[in-house]
């Protein structure tokens, strides 16, 4: 059996990493994570406590461990650890050491940390509009701080998608 390749999106908000999550899914024919968060959050209008965020993080791993057995060559994740720290840390000020441990061991083949050179897009539960690049720059110092490896993924449309898809074939396909 060949070991699925877990491929994160990390960006900041508005980057298009659900619908890139998606189209990257369907075009290597597997499964794909959504953000927990997202329908946790809608449901509690946003507003939410250190706790709750704590929740949504052992969510979203224990999805992604279940649709790994629905995945075929690739699992794609819309959301991953460091998006949780660098919540955690922005609006709480403080990382749970759970959080810290996860991330040392808790690993993706690759990151596609989505830049923020599209158009924002209003949402309820998007609230840094006017900090995209401050985010970019915080995940992009977080990858490189767990030498992860990642690759920046830029362009509008169809050239979003090619670019991911590029990325994918040059980092992860032998």
């Amino acid at each position: 059996m060949n070991k699925i390749k877990k491929v994160a999106l990390l960006g900041p908000e508005s980057t298009g990493k659900t619908e890139l999550c998606m189209r990257l899914a369907a075009h290597f024919h597997t499964a794909w994570v959504p953000e927990f968060a997202r329908v946790f959050l809608s449901n509690k209008n946003n507003v939410y406590t250190f706790e709750d965020v704590l929740y949504c993080m052992n969510a979203q791993l224990i999805l992604e461990d279940g649709m790994e057995r629905q995945a075929a060559g690739f699992l794609f994740c819309d959301t991953e650890l460091i998006n949780y720290k660098v919540w955690f840390a922005d609006v709480f000020n403080k990382v749970p050491d759970e959080l810290t441990e996860k991330l040392a061991t808790h690993r993706y083949d690759l990151v596609l940390l989505t830049s923020p050179d599209i158009p924002f897009e209003e949402d309820p539960l998007r609230t840094n509009g006017n900090r995209r690049d401050f985010f970019f720059d915080w995940y992009k110092r977080e990858l490189e701080s767990y030498n992860i490896k990642y690759s920046v993924i830029d362009g509008a449309g169809s050239k979003r998608l090619e670019n991911a898809i590029a990325a994918i074939e040059r980092q992860l396909q032998n």
